[in-house]
């Protein structure tokens, strides 16, 4: 690697890690609405029976 090339990448590194690292300090962590005591319902439904066009159509299937 060039040495001007690899000075570069890491400046570029030390540039982003300080980003970083000054997001996680500044920035407040999320705080969630909702309790775990919450409950979500759900319907567990099975697969239907295949069903049948009750007129046939004149259109040809598909090849």
């Amino acid at each position: 690697m060039d040495r001007g090339l690899r000075r570069a990448a890491l400046i570029s590194v030390l540039l982003h890690l300080a980003i970083v690292l000054a997001a996680v300090i500044a920035l407040p962590p999320l705080k969630l609405n909702s309790s775990a005591e919450d409950a979500v319902s759900v319907d567990l439904v099975g697969p239907n029976a295949p069903q049948e066009a009750p007129v046939k159509g004149t259109t040809p299937a598909p090849a």
